[in-house]
């Protein structure tokens, strides 16, 4: 297991699955600015 997904495992399991975002369309929504498209794209994103 990488270390990103090692991370991402904790973090899901502090804040659950429900608070944290990883499917890349919505990755894609909240990486990009209001002017431009993101040059890279987040691996997550953790929502209260």
């Amino acid at each position: 297991m990488s270390s990103i997904e090692s991370t991402l495992k904790e973090i899901k399991e502090s804040f659950g699955n429900d608070h944290v975002i990883t499917d890349l369309e919505s990755l894609t929504f909240y990486s990009t600015d209001v002017f431009k498209q993101a040059d890279e794209i987040a691996v997550a994103v953790v929502r209260p």
